[in-house]
């Protein structure tokens, strides 16, 4: 077999497209790395912008906070007083709202008081007797915008005689409360 015969230029450009293809090779390994590292810092710098922009939002929203904080301290009292009081008080509370909306109490039973533990509920029994919708609405309201957190559990209304003027209603309020 004959031996190729190389004369020195062919030798010289075989050894300039060697080099310039081994060149390219270690560029394209340069940029790819500089490419991973740009979009590393990219990423990087969004996380970042997208975390001031939440700071950003509870900086703004802080003055609020602290109305709202405020407004319902009365919701965190409730924690530090005793169980026996607080049942006391809810007891109270739901006769005071239903004086308000002009309800008659038929029955408000407090269930046993919870034993200590994680989170307490208390809970009372109620039968109230009203005229028309719009007092029982007034109550239900009256509930809700309570100084307790106050729950109706079971809710159940009825009819007393057939027109429908007085509304019977039953239901089991729920008071929980963390004492952490």
């Amino acid at each position: 077999m004959a031996a190729i015969k190389i004369n020195d230029k062919q030798k010289f450009w075989g050894a300039l497209i060697v080099g310039a293809i081994v060149v390219l090779f270690l560029a394209q390994a340069a940029v790819s790395d500089l490419a991973g590292r740009a979009r590393k810092n990219e990423s990087q710098v969004k996380l970042a912008e997208a975390e001031l922009r939440k700071a950003l939002v509870i900086q703004q929203a802080s003055p609020k906070i602290a109305e709202e904080y405020i407004q319902y301290a009365p919701f965190f009292e409730v924690e530090k007083i005793a169980p026996r009081q607080l049942l006391e008080d809810l007891l109270r509370e739901v006769e005071r709202i239903a004086r308000d909306a002009s309800v008659s109490i038929l029955n408000l039973t407090p269930q046993n008081v919870p034993e200590a533990g994680a989170v307490k509920e208390y809970k009372a029994d109620l039968r109230i007797e009203c005229q028309g919708t719009d007092r029982l609405l007034s109550f239900l309201n009256g509930v809700q915008a309570s100084k307790f957190l106050i729950k109706i559990v079971k809710f159940n209304v009825s009819t007393k005689d057939e027109q429908g003027a007085v509304l019977k209603a039953e239901m089991l309020l729920s008071l929980v409360t963390d004492p952490d």
